[in-house]
């Protein structure tokens, strides 16, 4: 039997690689990296992928 632990942290600077990490190289949903939440859809469409990252 595997046990598998999880540990959470704050997203802060020392943890964007991990961030980065779990999200892949898309960045989750398509290009997301969560700012679908924060911008307004033109600048979301705009930025999917490394914009959003980069914001």
């Amino acid at each position: 039997m595997t046990v598998t632990f999880f540990e959470f942290h704050p997203l802060t600077i020392e943890h964007w690689d991990d961030f980065e990490r779990l999200f892949g190289p898309r960045g989750a949903c398509a290009g997301c990296w969560c700012m679908y939440w924060k911008l307004p859809r033109k600048e979301f469409n705009a930025g999917q992928g490394e914009g959003n990252r980069l914001a």
